[in-house]
């Protein structure tokens, strides 16, 4: 039966004024338009809804066995819109968002801060995972994007590069460095203790995708899971770290130097979202605001050369 809300909505209002004149005039439509809605529900249902003449009109015995049916179907419509607006306002205040640790625990903290100051009333929801895992996020919905970096392209994704991520040479205070690591050298940096992290991790894959490209291997005298624990060895003059500026910052303590070398590779940094998908404000605002974080991030690192 192919009646729209509109129709049962006026059938329900017709059956109640018993006035064509007045109903027409509130739905905004000729009296001989609501006529034909008239007879055109009456084709669809089957039945005659109301008796007609000169002077009165009235719902027949079927017409009145239906209203209280439309009647009840028109709440139930009105309840769902109500309801559907509910979620569609409550969409509009919250934002979701994975990122790598590194980039949630240095750009994610003042850009959230400062969102939530002018939001008071929104949520925000943060997942701090590795790039696959933020990925089957964003494609189950879960998130409203990414924030990552551009190792991984899906055909179904948008990719807005909005910085680069330059690696870094992590290294014990105080520790002299040969003097041509003032800028990028893979051949001096493979003779050097270089502690590694997994092998699946975006970030090694990367590093030892350039070191490969100079026809070089690292000596690595320890693979690690966690960059926290590289942290504590590098400390300990164990070895050194070749990791991305944000995360080096992000685990630099004092006893600890950064060293930037010029030309090392640098990683694309990206806010990854659904293709054709519609952003709400609160979620195009923080996207802005994680941007100007990284422009600051990406400044002099502490304890660096």
């Amino acid at each position: 039966m192919n009646l729209s809300p509109r129709h049962l909505h006026m059938f329900v209002a017709l059956a109640q004024s018993l006035n064509f004149s007045r109903t027409a005039d509130r739905f905004c439509i000729t009296q001989p338009t609501l006529s034909k809605i008239v007879r055109e529900m009456e084709i669809e249902t089957g039945v005659a809804l109301f008796e007609r003449t000169t002077r009165t009109v009235r719902l027949t015995r079927d017409g009145e066995a239906l209203v209280s049916v439309a009647a009840r179907v028109c709440a139930e419509y009105s309840k769902g819109l109500v309801e559907l607006e509910a979620l569609a306002s409550g969409w509009r205040r919250r934002v979701s968002v994975a990122a790598l640790p590194a980039l949630a625990a240095t750009l994610l903290p003042a850009a959230l801060a400062a969102l939530q100051r002018s939001n008071p009333d929104s949520t925000f929801n943060v997942h701090d995972v590795y790039t696959d895992q933020a990925l089957d996020l964003l494609l189950r919905r879960d998130v409203d994007f990414v924030l990552g970096a551009k190792d991984i392209i899906h055909c179904d994704l948008d990719y807005d590069e909005f910085a680069h991520d330059p690696f870094v040479l992590l290294a014990a205070a105080h520790t002299r460095l040969p003097a041509e690591l003032q800028s990028w050298c893979p051949q001096t940096l493979a003779t050097m203790p270089m502690l590694k992290l997994g092998k699946d991790t975006g970030m090694q894959k990367f590093i030892d995708r350039h070191f490969c490209q100079a026809g070089v291997t690292l000596a690595s005298p320890l693979e690690l899971n966690n960059v926290g624990t590289i942290s504590q060895f590098v400390k300990a003059s164990f070895g050194f770290a070749m990791l991305p500026l944000s995360t080096a910052k992000m685990i630099w303590t004092p006893g600890l130097a950064i060293h930037q070398l010029e030309g090392a590779p640098q990683r694309a940094l990206a806010m990854v979202t659904r293709r054709h998908d519609e952003m709400s404000e609160l979620t195009m605002a923080l996207i802005q605001l994680i941007k100007v974080e990284a422009e600051v991030m990406l400044g002099a690192a502490p304890g660096s050369n």
